[in-house]
């Protein structure tokens, strides 16, 4: 069996609401105007890309290309979904990103959602019993 280690543990959020756990991240992304502002978003492994709700847009370049987009849940594509580019930080790693800017269902515990294109940079765990994320930055 081959084993791995991790280099911290985060802890998913109680949504009080709902009495629901979601590994919530806070990531910080860069705005056109050169500052880095703080976002909550749901670690979404079924979501391949990095979304944020289209009221945070104009924090953003002027999106420069639009996507067809496939989502759970619904029966037909989602057409002209936008597209902005930043650089994201997350567990301190810093990339450069695409961002769709898309409406996703209500949930004030995060402003997006942290789809696969943000995990390259790091391996992660869950333990869904005990409500912990574990994530390594070695291969």
């Amino acid at each position: 069996m081959h084993y791995k280690s991790f280099d911290f543990v985060h802890d998913f959020s109680v949504d009080a609401r709902e009495g629901t756990d979601y590994p919530i991240i806070e990531v910080r992304l860069l705005t056109y105007d050169g500052l880095w502002l703080r976002f909550p978003m749901l670690f979404d492994t079924g979501a391949t890309d990095i979304v944020l709700r289209p009221r945070y847009a104009r924090a953003f370049p002027i999106a420069n290309k639009w996507v067809k987009v496939e989502a759970a849940g619904q029966s037909t594509p989602r057409e002209d979904i936008p597209v902005t580019t930043s650089r994201i930080d997350v567990f301190g790693q810093i990339t450069e990103c695409e961002i769709l800017l898309m409406e996703i269902p209500p949930n004030p515990l995060y402003a997006g959602l942290l789809g696969r294109k943000a995990f390259k940079a790091f391996g992660f765990g869950f333990w869904e019993f005990a409500k912990e994320l574990h994530v390594s930055f070695q291969p």
